[in-house]
């Protein structure tokens, strides 16, 4: 389940399914990330891989901020 602070980065590509980045912030500070496919006939969203990130940034152009 994807908690309602997650920061969520979804990506749609011509060629394949869609994917996104969730990153769920832990009591540590850390993040953990998870990479997910979507696939609508296998109920949703599927995990492929998680790890722990020490530190997240986001840039943003000037502007669009």
């Amino acid at each position: 389940m994807t908690h309602p602070n997650a920061i969520i980065l979804r990506e749609r590509v011509a060629d394949g399914p869609t994917r996104r980045l969730v990153y769920h912030r832990l009591e540590t500070g850390a993040y953990e990330r998870r990479e997910q496919l979507w696939r609508a006939a296998i109920e949703g969203w599927h995990t492929t891989g998680t790890e722990i990130v020490e530190t997240l940034r986001i840039d943003r152009p000037e502007g669009h901020r």
